[in-house]
């Protein structure tokens, strides 16, 4: 099942979450978590040195969100990975497109 994720979109967590929702849920929070922040899982999230880069230089952003899920939530396959600007700041958010394995949402 395809379905998109948009960082820059404030999302309800919710504690029992199953299925497709604990899905959506794991891949939002694997994409705002920096790595080595995780106590006993200094590995899980998005690498700190893609924080605070030019946006020209996106081909890391791509690599650590890629990297990040593939690692982490293997009920999952990326689609697409779109950055954009969420602020003239220069905050970059990410818009993805995924696919939930269906074998993760029978049940």
């Amino acid at each position: 099942m395809k379905t998109a994720i948009d960082t820059g979109k404030q999302m309800q967590y919710r504690l029992g979450a199953v299925g497709f929702e604990d899905i959506v849920q794991c891949v939002n929070i694997l994409l705002s978590t920096v790595k080595k922040t995780v106590f006993l899982d200094r590995a899980l999230g998005i690498d700190a040195n893609i924080i605070d880069q030019p946006t020209n230089r996106a081909g890391k952003l791509y690599q650590a969100v890629y990297t990040a899920i593939e690692e982490n939530e293997p009920r999952v396959e990326v689609l697409e990975i779109k950055p954009y600007l969420a602020s003239m700041d220069g905050q970059v958010e990410v818009k993805l497109l995924i696919n939930i394995k269906d074998e993760y949402l029978r049940g």
